[in-house]
């Protein structure tokens, strides 16, 4: 719940922030995907599982119509 709470605010944080573009004179506002995996210490799993699974999370959130959070527990 926690981690849902973080990677929300985060989210938020950064859509909500605008960027001026100095040479065209115009604002522009940004949205982030954000793909967090979460994997419980096992021998059988490695560093690169967890890549693997966040990976997956953020393609989830894309193909979801981005500007979201996904998170996967494994």
């Amino acid at each position: 719940m926690m981690r849902q709470v973080f990677s929300e605010r985060l989210r938020k944080a950064i859509c909500d922030t605008t960027i001026q573009c100095v040479t065209a004179k115009i604002a522009i506002n940004i949205t982030v995907s954000i793909g967090l995996a979460i994997i419980s210490p096992d021998i059988n799993l490695s560093q690169y599982d967890l890549i693997h699974a966040a990976d997956l999370a953020l393609y989830q959130a894309k193909n979801e119509g981005r500007d979201r959070c996904i998170i996967v527990e494994k």
